[in-house]
């Protein structure tokens, strides 16, 4: 690309308008000067330099936005049916000047803009026409930079660029037809970028949503399965990356190699690349309820528990078959997008919650998780309930009716305790919660609303808070755990916790059990539902509405369903 120059010539000869000649005219702009600019792209009015059969051509709609490398945004210039013209802010002699298609994105003067690609779902008839033009206006960057050592302008004269708007980014045209009719989510074992960052100098840099992950891994939703699936793929610096393709049933990969900028990956000529789908392999279960008993968690509302421990597996969220499961020799290390594990750090559904995209497998993270605007931290409900493992679903958005007991429900469920009244201001059933051991399975025991002791043998007690006599397990026997479970009690697992403090294990497995509620506490603690045993703590006990839950620790997680 060449600047054809910067001519100075009257505004009677440029424009058609009458303008007094200048002598001596000083090269540095006064604040808020404006320049009249006019682009010509050369590239035969295309959009995109790259489609399936030719090309999107420029509307009357488009903008190109102007940077320059000293002054930052000076404005933009939109298209008149055959070039870019229009007034910008004059800028400082021998900048570097940036022109960027930016699509419907708007910079703002001063701040850097940070353009989105990690859900690219639509919806529409699937067409060359319909579906390019639409990410052309979404997903879709367009720059030229090579315009160095510009010299300022003299005020009120025009100037002339000519140049090939290159494409900062590739497209890929993928066939996921048989991945179901859900989400389909694209990763890479490597990174895959999913963001492009424009500084307030209008610098281009490529990025992975999440950065404050030790191993980040980006993503990118494609919106339901299609025969023909139009996917905004950004330059990666990796060799061999490999796309793995998954929804909430199927599994796929396509080997791409090293992504390109303005470059279209396709399986042939005007074809999409075919993905061989096939079954995810796993020995959990989709998620459902453990019965049909209900549980008071406020007055007039009641909820029914999942079958088991929510589970991250291979890319998706399922649950342990079994109350009594957990996974014993969870690591660190197996806590990455391709792995499989049950403990999870606070508010990591995968969404965008306001400053960072948290994932289920992080780890080793600062301790401010959670929805937050970057001053204040939020639970896990209402306008930031996506944040929550049960709602959103890793990213494919479901929409399920599947969510956390918040703080104050787990207090209801079980009974708030505190040293002077445990339990009180709860629900009215005589037999709320036993600390139990069925073998060496140990765990927390919650009988429904409707629960009575008819069947069961054993003498236990029941309902023994932080500072409880009873501090131990519970023995329960084979027979009366069979009558409980068939009178809808649940079963929370003694599963433990992974902790930053320590190196590749779980702590306390069979002696503690740590359960996230929804509720936030403050910058770096939630609150949890917390169970152990005497011989770890100066008392073994229940605490309903702990609110010492570190963001960063990895807990178990139990979803509800609310009752109609």
């Amino acid at each position: 690309m060449k600047k054809l120059g910067l001519f100075v010539m009257t505004l009677v000869l440029a424009l058609g308008m009458t303008c007094c000649k200048k002598t001596n005219v000083d090269p540095t702009p006064v604040s808020n000067n404006k320049v009249y600019i006019e682009l010509n792209t050369g590239n035969s009015g295309s959009r995109l330099g790259i489609s399936e059969s030719g090309s999107l051509t420029w509307s009357t709609s488009d903008k190109l936005w102007v940077y320059s490398s000293v002054d930052g945004l000076l404005g933009s210039i939109s298209y008149n049916g055959s070039n870019f013209t229009g007034e910008v802010t004059a800028w400082t002699d021998k900048a570097t000047l940036n022109f960027y298609y930016l699509g419907d994105y708007t910079p703002t003067s001063g701040k850097t803009l940070t353009i989105d690609f990690s859900d690219q779902s639509y919806s529409g008839a699937q067409s060359i026409e319909k579906d390019l033009a639409n990410i052309a206006r979404k997903f879709w960057v367009s720059a030229s930079g090579d315009f160095q050592n510009v010299n300022a302008p003299s005020y009120g004269m025009p100037t002339y660029f000519t140049t090939t708007m290159k494409n900062q980014v590739s497209m890929g045209i993928f066939n996921t037809s048989d991945f179901g009719s859900g989400n389909v989510k694209i990763y890479a074992a490597s990174n895959l970028k999913n963001q492009i960052t424009i500084s307030d100098k209008g610098v281009l840099s490529y990025g992975v949503a999440g950065t404050n992950l030790d191993s980040p891994s980006g993503h990118i939703i494609t919106g339901p399965a299609s025969e023909k699936r139009y996917v905004v793929l950004l330059p990666s610096d990796n060799v061999d990356v490999t796309l793995q393709f998954t929804s909430q049933s199927k599994t796929g990969s396509y080997e791409i190699g090293t992504i390109e900028a303005s470059k279209l990956y396709t399986a042939g000529s005007h074809n999409a690349i075919s993905i061989t789908a096939s079954d995810v392999v796993s020995s959990y279960v989709d998620l459902a309820v453990a019965s049909d008993h209900v549980f008071s968690v406020a007055n007039g509302k009641t909820v029914k528990f999942a079958q088991g421990n929510l589970v991250y597996d291979q890319g998706r969220f399922k649950m342990h078959a079994t109350q009594t499961a957990y996974i014993w020799n969870e690591t660190w290390s197996s806590h990455v997008v391709g792995g499989t594990f049950d403990h999870f750090a606070f508010g990591t559904s995968c969404w965008n919650n306001g400053s960072d995209c948290y994932m289920p497998y992080m780890d080793k993270t600062p301790a401010t998780l959670g929805p937050t605007d970057g001053s204040s931290y939020y639970n896990l409900t209402g306008s930031y309930a996506n944040a929550d493992w049960g709602v959103y679903q890793f990213g494919m958005n479901t929409g399920t009716s599947w969510r956390t007991l918040t703080q104050e429900e787990w207090g209801w469920l079980l009974g708030p305790y505190n040293e002077a009244n445990p339990g009180t201001n709860c629900r009215s059933l005589t037999n709320r919660f036993l600390k139990a051991a069925l073998g060496e399975q140990c765990g927390l025991i919650i009988f429904p609303d409707d629960f009575t002791t008819t069947g069961i043998v054993g003498s236990y007690t029941y309902n023994v808070y932080g500072s409880g006599s009873i501090s131990q397990y519970n023995p329960v026997s084979d027979e009366d755990w069979a009558a409980m479970e068939a009178a809808g009690a649940i079963f929370l697992r003694t599963a433990g916790r992974l902790v930053t403090s320590y190196e590749d294990y779980l702590v306390c497995p069979n002696s503690d059990g740590n359960y996230w509620a929804s509720s936030n506490n403050n910058t770096s603690q939630a609150y949890i539902l917390a169970f152990w045993y005497a011989s770890y703590t100066a008392s073994g006990g229940v605490k309903p509405q702990a609110n010492d839950g570190t963001k960063q620790y990895m807990y178990s997680v139990r979803l509800v369903q609310d009752v109609d």
